[in-house]
């Protein structure tokens, strides 16, 4: 806010696994996710809003779900993570209509697996591509679609819409 004095574009993309078993997950471990995943992002979207879309009327919001907002992973334990992520799309939506009265868009991206340092090494499996050949609504998705879904949000032609997650 000093540098700039406003903020126009807010994009949440925080996210850290957590792959302990439920009946024996700590509460810190809990916590840690749900502070990162969760916590985090709707704490930094009521301060943008707060301290500058709201008096400017004018803001627009991305936050970064997961494809584990709607599915889980077989075989891997990830409880926390999916509780978190689902969270947050229930939050994108429930914001959204809140804050559309100020001309704020907040919207979402669950993408599924694509290249990286996490997940390299699970998707770059035989089992794995023999799941995505098998099962067509899993997308395998590379980062620069998800960057351009990021600037479809953002763009300033984009209409102000019903909360989105794609």
């Amino acid at each position: 806010m000093e540098h700039y004095g406003k903020i126009d574009i807010l994009v949440n993309s925080a996210g850290i696994p957590c792959r302990n078993v439920a009946e024996t997950q700590s509460y810190e471990d809990w916590m840690l996710v749900m502070d990162s995943d969760l916590n985090g992002p709707f704490w930094l979207m009521h301060e943008c809003v707060r301290l500058s879309m709201k008096e400017r009327r004018y803001g627009k919001i991305i936050n970064v779900a997961s494809i584990h907002a709607f599915v889980s992973r077989l075989g891997y334990n990830t409880n926390a993570y999916c509780a978190a992520k689902g969270g947050l799309l229930m939050l994108t939506k429930s914001l959204a209509q809140e804050w559309a009265k100020y001309n704020i868009t907040v919207n979402g991206i669950a993408p599924g697996y694509f290249p990286s340092e996490l997940t390299g090494a699970y998707i770059d499996t035989p089992a794995f591509k023999k799941k995505c050949v098998r099962i067509i609504a899993l997308w395998v998705g590379l980062a620069s679609p998800v960057r351009w879904m990021v600037f479809v949000f953002i763009w300033p032609l984009t209409p102000p819409a019903l909360p989105q997650v794609r």
